[in-house]
């Protein structure tokens, strides 16, 4: 869209969104706005990611963690179930 001016947007897929969505927003806010603050130095801004573990851990510890983003899943649409 460069014949548009003014107009910002970030882009990326996760599977959920809603978490990314407002972070995203709070990074790309100042990044717009010519602020400082400690979104608009954030790691994901400068490109600066801790490197994923390698081979033959990375794969064992996505799966754990998984596992456990899961739980925690199924556990809080049981509550809000409980509730609704």
């Amino acid at each position: 869209m460069p014949s548009i001016q003014n107009i910002y947007f970030g882009a990326g897929y996760s599977g959920n969104g809603i978490v990314q969505s407002y972070l995203g927003g709070k990074i790309l806010s100042p990044l717009v706005l010519s602020q400082t603050d400690k979104w608009s130095h954030h790691p994901m801004v400068d490109n600066q990611f801790a490197s994923f573990p390698t081979e033959p851990f990375r794969t064992p510890g996505a799966f754990i963690v998984k596992q456990y983003v899961v739980q925690d899943e199924v556990k809080l649409t049981h509550i809000t179930n409980t509730y609704a």
